[in-house]
């Protein structure tokens, strides 16, 4: 991903976009690196239960699994094993901003 501009749209059944559990104006559907992807807007705060979002690290934009750990660092994975996983120490907490939650990729996350 590049960035958070909105260039493209896409169509999608509407039983899927009426879901109780997401308001519409808050699924945005993006486009990383030939991929499709829809995100829930108000998850914009991680928890230990994990989950795969599209985050905003230290000015990049990144989609991965990020899971709150008990010390309140947060571990971030990717499905992708050739990158390593990192934790993000509590001083760069301030570099994490959290764009929401993946709910689908191609197929239903939720």
């Amino acid at each position: 991903m590049e960035s958070e501009h909105i260039d493209q749209y896409w169509t999608f059944l509407t039983p899927w976009l009426k879901q109780p559990s997401i308001p519409a104006k808050q699924k945005v559907a993006i486009y990383p690196h030939n991929d499709s992807l829809v995100i829930d807007k108000t998850k914009d705060t991680v928890t230990s239960d994990g989950g795969v979002y599209v985050i905003n690290y230290d000015g990049e934009l990144f989609v991965k699994r990020v899971q709150k750990q008990l010390d309140g660092l947060v571990a971030i994975t990717s499905d992708n094993k050739n990158y390593q996983p990192m934790t993000i120490p509590l001083e760069g907490l301030a570099k994490l901003k959290i764009i929401g939650r993946v709910v689908w990729s191609g197929h239903p996350m939720i």
